[in-house]
């Protein structure tokens, strides 16, 4: 199915709005028609006044890297990220891979390390470690499967619990904000391009279009 061509032309549209909204919760400086903006670490509440300028449509015709989709959305994860970062170690005195275990483990407790990893998009040695720290410090314990004795099961402790409700509130106040210059259209647009792109890149690998990998030693 052809994708909608308000997605296929105006992504930047959608994402500009977006990290506008992710620079101000951060740290931004706006020089335009005369006066200057700047929102504090400490205070992610401060609204963002400015406006994002309306980009050019390079995404379809790029002429530098900063052009390129694949850029511009490795920005985006940046900025994101870095709000993310800021209240999983600031406020919670964790870091976002610890965050991520704990919120996949909330939806599907009991299961193994290895259907962990894959939930939790990790690779395998990167989980066990999360899930190690996590129990030494309380949050996780791992028990006895009764079907398989080699596979133990990963469940939460209420401290685990707790903490996972405290961060996703906080959270959900933190993605709201970052969302706060889009419109409702552009929120569900913006979804819809996501889709599409994963739908994309997933074809595109799977097809051996892009060949086969150089491996660089």
């Amino acid at each position: 199915m052809r994708p909608p061509r308000l997605i296929q032309s105006n992504l930047e549209l959608l994402i500009a709005p977006l990290r506008l909204s992710i620079r101000g919760i951060i740290r931004y400086r706006v020089r335009h028609g005369g006066y200057r903006m700047m929102t504090q670490h400490n205070s992610i509440a401060t609204p963002v006044r400015a406006v994002a300028s309306k980009p050019r449509p390079r995404l379809t015709r790029p002429n530098c890297i900063e052009d390129m989709l694949d850029y511009q959305l490795y920005l985006l994860y940046r900025d994101c990220g870095y709000v993310i970062e800021r209240l999983c170690q600031v406020e919670f005195g964790v870091t976002r891979r610890r965050w991520r275990i704990l919120a996949s483990l909330s939806a599907a407790e009991g299961i193994t390390v290895s259907d962990l990893s894959k939930r939790a998009e990790l690779d395998i040695a990167q989980t066990s470690r999360t899930i190690g720290t996590l129990a030494r410090e309380g949050y996780l314990k791992r028990l006895a499967n009764p079907n398989n004795a080699r596979y133990s099961q990963i469940i939460l402790t209420e401290k685990g619990r707790h903490l996972y409700r405290s961060m996703f509130t906080r959270f959900r106040q933190a993605n709201k904000l970052l969302l706060r210059d889009m419109s409702e259209d552009q929120v569900q647009h913006l979804c819809a391009a996501m889709a599409i792109l994963r739908a994309t890149a997933t074809q595109l690998i799977a097809s051996g279009a892009l060949g086969t990998p150089i491996y660089f030693k």
